[in-house]
């Protein structure tokens, strides 16, 4: 009756359990697997003879929801498996059972390096090529991209910005594109063979042509999330011809939880770190083109990055870039189960499994252990989704 769930893009593997009847213990047992529903197969079956089936990835496609031929709301095209076992000296007495399965395709993720602020003499050159479907079914060659602009208010860029023919990860704009003192947001529109989309987003900012040019970027993590227990590494990359300095702030910016993204973290409000502790926060403290941060500082939830640049012979203009950053939030409502719940030392084979565990990032990666009495532990890792 329950319906598994599988990520795309991720190996499957369907195991039957069967024992010989009891007058017969010593006889050879004979499987069939077939496929009796669903959007079909991307690839052929490897094996249907064994006593599992194992699917390699992108073998089993997403499952859509479809309207019924009647009407109605739409219901999950799932996939439906049947297994028949028989002993081989008695082919006509066919045991089967059948199982359903769900196919989730996680979201593409679409990243965009560049933007901040830019000086009149100063090309704009924004990077979407760290862009990628975490399925990895299609590869890189399997994503487009579209490129849109918008100044504030929803305006149309001006003139000076040519997106014509703009349809690769990297984008290039003349020095001059982007007006002194105006704020212009790209989008980047990344799509997957089968429709998914993802949108990344940058925003340049015109600058007097005296201003530092900076770009604040993420060197420690992927996005859209960083890890609460790695290191957060930042970088500005500053273009002015004399010497700049460079000063770090961090605000914790929640957004709506019912619009934002990437969910749920989007939406948490963590408490800022001090990241000028450069004893137990930082490993930089906030002065300088790099600010990194220890492991564990940041919670989950959103924040804002944002470095200010200025000329240190002073008296010019100055400028700032910001970047935001979003730390992953744990699984969340699973439990452990164990059976039998005891047993005796050497001879009693225990199944741990995990059950109920939630979270919007597929596939997810279990890791078992243990702890003994005395203190001393171990374990083993298990992946799945």
């Amino acid at each position: 009756g329950n319906t598994l769930t599988y990520a795309y893009g991720a190996d499957v593997r369907l195991t039957a359990e069967a024992s010989p009847a009891k007058c017969r213990p010593t006889s050879d047992l004979v499987y069939e697997w077939k496929v009796l529903g669903g959007p079909g197969l991307a690839k052929p079956l490897v094996t249907t003879d064994s006593y599992f089936l194992y699917m390699p990835k992108g073998t089993l496609k997403p499952t859509p929801s479809v309207v019924p031929e009647g009407g109605g709301a739409a219901v999950p095209l799932l996939y439906e498996f049947e297994v028949g076992v028989w002993d081989a000296a008695a082919p006509l007495a066919v045991a089967r059972t059948r199982v359903k399965a769900a196919v989730t395709a996680p979201g593409l993720v679409a990243t965009l390096r560049g933007g901040g602020a830019v000086s009149l003499s100063q090309t704009l050159t924004l990077d979407g090529s760290g862009s990628f479907d975490p399925a990895g079914v299609d590869g890189p060659e399997g994503l487009n991209y579209t490129w849109t602009c918008a100044a504030a208010d929803a305006a149309a860029c001006p003139g000076s910005v040519n997106l014509t023919g703009a349809s690769s990860s990297l984008l290039t704009l003349d020095a001059g594109s982007v007006p002194s003192g105006v704020d212009l947001t790209f989008t980047l529109i990344v799509t997957a063979k089968d429709g998914r989309t993802a949108t990344a987003r940058a925003t340049a900012t015109g600058v007097p042509a005296s201003a530092p040019g900076v770009v604040v970027a993420a060197t420690s993590f992927t996005p859209p999330k960083a890890r609460a227990d790695d290191k957060l590494t930042l970088k500005a990359v500053v273009t002015h011809p004399t010497p700049t300095s460079v000063t770090w702030t961090v605000v914790a910016a929640p957004l709506n939880a019912s619009t934002c993204k990437p969910a749920p973290e989007c939406a948490l409000a963590p408490k800022a770190p001090e990241i000028c502790d450069a004893r137990r926060v930082s490993t930089t403290g906030c002065a300088g083109a790099t600010l990194q941060l220890r492991a564990g500082v940041l919670q989950p939830g959103r924040y804002v990055f944002t470095a200010a640049v200025a000329p240190k012979a002073g008296g010019g203009a100055s400028s700032a870039a910001s970047i935001e950053v979003v730390v992953n939030s744990a699984p969340r409502d699973g439990v452990l189960a164990t059976a039998p719940g005891s047993g005796e030392e050497l001879t009693t084979v225990f199944r741990l499994k995990a059950v109920g565990f939630n979270d919007p990032d597929d596939p997810m990666t279990y890791e078992f252990g243990y702890l003994l009495s005395g203190g001393g532990s171990g374990g083993g890792v298990a992946a799945g989704a």
